[in-house]
């Protein structure tokens, strides 16, 4: 749909997608990149939300509910299928992946959480 996904034209004649999802600006993005063409991107924006996509069919794939304040940092373990979210309001979210389900929200600081670090053996958080 090409209203729901805008092409821009870029200097050099390459072109580029939009894909609109967030009435408000998005913050972070990390990315699945796949060979096979199912590569994905998750997006965190300051209206609460994040959102999940396929990237080759410009496929919203879900909607995640929100976080109280602005979405800040998102670190994924896209094999086990788990994001963890951090926001303005001091809070980080486990999410489920392939549900879109909160496993755990945490209200572990009193100031925003701007950066997570995580990786599938591991997961760090700092503020």
């Amino acid at each position: 749909d090409k209203e729901a996904c805008p092409e821009l034209d870029w200097k050099g004649g390459h072109k580029a997608k939009v894909l609109l999802t967030h009435y408000c600006a998005v913050r972070t993005i990390v990315t699945d990149w796949n060979k096979d063409r199912s590569s994905k991107a998750l997006c965190g924006s300051d209206d609460g939300s994040l959102s999940l996509w396929r990237l080759d069919s410009q496929e919203c794939l879900a909607r995640f509910s929100r976080h109280p304040g602005y979405v800040w940092t998102l670190t994924a373990d896209w094999e086990l299928g788990r994001v963890i979210s951090g926001a303005f309001d001091g809070c980080f979210k486990l999410w489920d992946l392939r549900t879109g389900e909160c496993l755990r929200t945490v209200q572990a600081h009193t100031r925003p959480i701007r950066s997570i670090a995580g990786g599938s053996a591991t997961t760090t958080t700092t503020t």
